[in-house]
């Protein structure tokens, strides 16, 4: 049974995973068509704009919310040490309790968000009712928004800096409850967190069946034009 817990974060892993070869293969297409990689990072952009909004405004308002001082927002693609980021929140430096919340508040606030959608918008509870969903408009637009926050809402590698305390937050209550001898409470929350764990499963599974479409799609666009820039050389 609680296996289901561990399930949100084998789908994170692979949806990460599918997130950066598509990705690879965008810029790569962008490059053999326009010598650039600008072109790719602005339809990437462009293409998950809604998550990447959700995303900074998660850094913004956590940081303003935990009164730490807020800096300049960007929210656009910009060339940074050779990489292009997709947007970027300033704020002050803070302890490492407010550092790793204002850091996590992207997969926290994008996980709220899909759970929420997926859970009373489009009233997908099981995958009985996941596999007979109904694509009207609306839900087309919910599904989208799903997608965008679902490869956008991992940490960029400034933000993993700041979850060097996450595991002591984790494990020191853990901890303390084992000394207490209060395993019983560990075990009722975990029984409370499978129905949650469940819906998060489903709502992440919607943006990996995209990504790995979409992976697919792009892997063998770039083989297509790889072949005929090779034929045409």
């Amino acid at each position: 049974m609680y296996i289901y817990l561990i399930f949100p974060i084998l789908i994170l892993i692979a949806l990460s995973f599918l997130n950066k070869k598509i990705s690879l293969y965008i810029n790569s297409i962008s490059y053999l068509l326009f010598k650039s990689t600008a072109p790719g990072i602005y339809f990437y952009f462009l293409l998950f704009l809604p998550g990447i909004i959700i995303h900074e405004l998660s850094h913004f308002l956590t940081a303003l919310i935990l009164l730490v001082k807020v800096g300049d927002i960007r929210l656009s693609p910009v060339k940074d040490d050779k990489k292009y980021i997709l947007g970027q929140v300033s704020y002050a430096q803070t302890d490492p309790l407010r550092t790793a919340l204002i850091a996590s508040a992207p997969l926290i606030l994008g996980s709220l968000i899909i759970f929420i959608i997926v859970s009373i918008f489009l009233n997908v509870s099981s995958f009985t009712s996941f596999s007979t969903l109904v694509l009207p408009p609306l839900n087309i637009f919910f599904i989208y928004l799903v997608i965008c926050l679902t490869n956008t809402m991992f940490l960029s590698n400034q933000d993993k800096k700041g979850l060097l305390v996450i595991p002591f937050l984790i494990i020191l209550p853990l901890l303390i409850l084992y000394f207490f001898n209060r395993l019983n409470f560990i075990q009722i929350i975990a029984l409370n967190l499978i129905p949650i764990a469940k819906t998060l499963s489903l709502s992440y599974l919607i943006g990996f069946i995209f990504n790995f479409l979409f992976f697919i799609f792009s892997y063998f666009i770039y083989l297509i034009i790889s072949n005929i820039k090779k034929t045409l050389a």
